[in-house]
């Protein structure tokens, strides 16, 4: 019998650790990590680590740039020009992605010795691992990988809903969440930044408890959606009634709003 989104989120807030320690046990990260540490040893230079695409792949995964692996010649114009330089591509997106990954690696300031440090390798490595991790999430659950993403990085985009609109899984938690279609994917994007800010407050996205709250709601939505797309109540719905009292979860207490 499968968890609703509510149940599971609230099972990887109280359990991340140790379910992520098991997934990496279980997995072949280690053989990637191998890979990584031993390949960035042997590096020549920035235009050898743009032509091994393992590489390249193992980047996008621990920067947050996941997709864009299949674009190793965009990937290196961005990455390697200079976070300060107002005029560079990172700094006239919408999203904060690229410029995030530029600050780590600073290969358009000193090529490869921020990426050789032993610091560098090792941060890099853990935001592989918890990458991957969260992947494993969403292939449970992609609605309670949307909202952990959401939880981690709806802070750092609140002062901007273009930095939401940047972001695809912002952008999507934030729209479906509000009730906004689609469609208003193919407005002005100032349409489209307007359409949130009437709607929300981003800047409550600073906030913990407006993020929890937040979250509360877009996973209900989805939960409701389930229960609505199968018929009616499915299995974990009529486990939650029977499991506690109130509409509320044995496990988490979390109030279902249906």
């Amino acid at each position: 019998m499968s968890l609703s989104s509510v149940v599971t989120y609230q099972k990887y807030v109280k359990d991340a650790t140790k379910l992520e320690q098991k997934f990496e046990k279980t997995s072949n990260i280690q053989k990637d990590v191998d890979y990584f540490n031993k390949a960035v040893d042997k590096l020549k230079s920035v235009d050898d680590l743009f032509k091994d695409q393992r590489l390249v792949t193992f980047l996008a995964k621990a920067l947050n740039l996941a997709g864009e692996e299949q674009y190793p010649g965009k990937m290196k114009r961005i990455l390697t020009e200079k976070v300060d330089d107002k005029n560079a591509v990172m700094n006239r997106l919408s999203s904060k992605q690229y410029k995030n990954a530029a600050e780590s690696l600073r290969l358009g300031e000193s090529g490869l010795d921020r990426l050789k440090l032993t610091t560098s390798k090792e941060s890099l490595v853990w935001a592989y691992k918890n990458a991957r991790f969260e992947e494993s999430i969403g292939d449970e659950n992609l609605a309670v990988r949307q909202a952990r993403y959401f939880e981690k990085w709806a802070a750092s985009a609140a002062t901007s809903p273009y930095n939401v609109l940047g972001d695809p899984i912002l952008r999507e938690v934030v729209t479906y969440t509000l009730g906004l279609p689609k469609q208003i994917a193919v407005q002005p994007v100032e349409t489209q930044a307007k359409a949130i800010t009437d709607r929300v407050d981003i800047k409550k996205f600073s906030d913990a408890k407006f993020r929890e709250n937040f979250i509360k709601k877009f996973l209900n939505k989805h939960d409701l959606e389930d229960v609505q797309a199968s018929g009616g109540a499915g299995g974990w719905l009529t486990s939650l009634f029977t499991s506690g009292s109130g509409g509320t979860s044995g496990s988490g207490g979390v109030n279902i709003v249906i």
